[in-house]
């Protein structure tokens, strides 16, 4: 019974790691997608004037 229970929480611990691993990129790809916009906004600004 111990043993399935450390199993458990072993396979429990690896699918957070992998979640939050790949919740990490998502958010820095987001991060990484906001920032282009910024930057070519004052582009777009400079161009208008």
């Amino acid at each position: 019974m111990s043993l399935a229970d450390t199993t458990k929480q072993a396979l429990v611990q690896i699918c957070v790691h992998v979640l939050l691993m790949a919740f990490e990129k998502e958010i820095a790809m987001q991060q990484s997608d906001a920032v282009v916009p910024n930057l070519q906004k004052p582009v777009s600004n400079i161009a208008w004037k």
